[in-house]
């Protein structure tokens, strides 16, 4: 017996939208930054929207970094030459952080000039340069750069986003500084080292915004990003409980799990086979789930769902509370649903006991009569993906959905017992993947979808495929208590199946159990009637 392991080896963090990607990358250097551009396409131009240009001596590339032996003066002008290279590049409207740390002095101060250019036209919000050395710079010791403030001070330019300020080694005059605390509303840090122009300085105003100085290694930086950042990070890798628990870290992070587009209400539960002691236990832990699923979506506030489990051994007597979080589920165009009811007990409940889904969701009243229609207050469009297992759903309920639902891909069911007749029928389809498991009253299928490229059964009395060119694989399952040297059952299963002709080469797994035997008898061909 033969055991195929799939691994998705999709690249999920590619699939990221843009902007995540960009705040990823703000996080590493700018030579780490470019390094991702080999990555593949999808990567080549995300570092030119980097918020985030910190020119430091990390950040310098190795053909500049491991020159040894190379006059000072030729090192800043590779280095003046590679910074000027990144911001022809530089497509991001707006700037974050903008910083310079390198040994500089007047001879470069066109470039100099040029930066701060750049970054106050991208309303920068940290502006840092830091041009201190530490030896004796080729004889121009007390050359600082000096700010030009006939360049910035005009009046052109508009510094209301500014927050950060730090300038080192760089000459600047009192009127300067003066006029940043005097224009920059926002302005909360101000650093000035090195400086031999300041004589008489004025912090006078009480609208000044300014707090404390700038200390990197105190500031959260995962609290800064934007929300639907900070919910995609939540979402995609706690588990709902842990979610909740990020409510304690500060004021910032109190709401923001309510905002997950992800609701998995799976707890973890024990097989239990000894059903006389089991019994009292499950219905406490019936009510804790209850309580607990009640309790997320009441303060859940997210307009639209992505995915929706529900996973608990839960039966008849909890419909009322189910029904809820299924219309819940439904008003928020939810697009994955799961709802898995197996019990815990045996693994085995009786049909009057089992879940049954509420038809009146799917219905509406027209002259007295309900009719199987959407209601107009639930749209089921954005449906992508629908699972039950141990709910008692009607063949009609299971057509309305695929009529229903245009982008529906997947669709399962298992132990329906309700379910005796189906069709999956419909040019328009978009339907991949059908699997009825533990239908033990279905007796007929007809299956007619153009999409579909798997399709799981168990043991029909019919089955007629047709319109199903991209078809792949159909499995037939069926567990007899016989001899295995009886092969009557292959045949009155193969018989009942009837496939077109563009129906070819498919896979029926029968399963036998006797005694303790089990055995697969795969790749059934449809053209020579073959087990291998």
């Amino acid at each position: 017996m033969s055991v195929l392991l799939f691994v998705n080896c999709s690249d999920r963090i590619s699939q990221l939208p843009d902007d995540i990607l960009v705040y990823v990358l703000s996080f590493l250097s700018l030579k780490e930054a470019a390094r991702t551009s080999v990555l593949s396409s999808r990567w080549i131009n995300l570092s030119k929207h980097n918020p985030r240009l910190v020119f430091d001596a990390h950040s310098l590339p190795d053909r500049i970094a491991k020159q040894k032996g190379v006059a000072v003066v030729v090192k800043w002008r590779k280095y003046v030459k590679w910074v000027n290279c990144i911001l022809r590049s530089h497509r991001a409207a707006t700037l974050k952080e903008f910083a310079v740390f390198y040994e500089l002095n007047r001879l470069a101060r066109n470039d100099i000039t040029r930066w701060l250019e750049f970054a106050f036209a991208r309303n920068v919000e940290t502006l840092e340069l830091d041009l201190s050395r530490n030896s004796d710079y080729f004889g121009y010791r007390h050359e600082h750069y000096v700010f030009p403030e006939e360049y910035f001070l005009n009046g052109s330019i508009d510094f209301k986003s500014l927050k950060v300020l730090s300038l080192r080694s760089v000459e600047v005059t009192d009127g300067a500084v003066e006029f940043f605390l005097r224009n920059c509303p926002l302005l909360e840090e101000l650093a000035v080292e090195d400086s031999y122009k300041i004589s008489n300085l004025e912090v006078c105003g009480r609208s000044l915004c300014a707090k404390k100085r700038y200390q990197h290694s105190d500031v959260d930086r995962i609290s800064q990003l934007p929300d639907d950042i900070l919910v995609t990070i939540v979402s995609s890798f706690l588990s709902l409980k842990e979610a909740a628990r990020t409510s304690v870290l500060s004021s910032r992070w109190i709401n923001l799990w309510k905002h997950i587009p992800c609701l998995n209400f799976d707890a973890e539960q024990k097989r239990l086979w000894d059903e006389k002691s089991a019994k009292e236990l499950l219905g406490e832990e019936r009510r804790k789930y209850v309580e607990w699923v009640n309790s997320v979506l009441t303060s859940h506030k997210e307009a639209t769902l992505n995915e929706y489990r529900i996973s608990f051994d839960l039966c008849r007597s909890t419909g009322e509370p189910v029904n809820r979080w299924l219309e819940f589920a439904f008003s928020r165009r939810v697009r994955i649903l799961e709802l898995d009811l197996s019990p815990t007990i045996m693994n085995w409940r009786p049909w009057s006991k089992t879940y049954a889904f509420p038809e009146e969701l799917l219905t509406r009243t027209s002259g007295g009569a309900s009719i199987l229609e959407p209601a107009s207050c639930i749209d089921f469009k954005s449906l992508k993906a629908l699972s039950m297992r141990f709910v008692n759903v009607s063949g009609e309920a299971i057509e309305f959905f695929l009529r229903t639902c245009p982008f529906l891909e997947k669709l399962v069911v298992h132990n329906a017992s309700e379910l005796s007749n189906l069709e999956v029928c419909g040019s328009s389809l978009d339907l991949k993947h059908l699997e009825l498991q533990s239908c033990h009253n279905l007796t007929s299928i007809k299956v007619s979808a153009p999409n579909l490229t798997s399709l799981t059964l168990p043991n029909v009395k019919g089955l007629l495929l047709e319109n199903v060119p991209m078809l792949v694989e159909v499995s037939v399952s069926c567990v007899l208590f016989m001899s295995l040297s009886d092969c009557d059952v292959v045949y009155s299963i193969y018989s009942g199946i009837a496939l077109k002709d563009n129906v070819k080469n498919h896979t029926i797994r029968i399963w036998y159990t006797y005694p303790s035997v089990r055995l697969s008898f795969e790749r059934l061909h449809v053209t020579s009637f073959s087990i291998n």
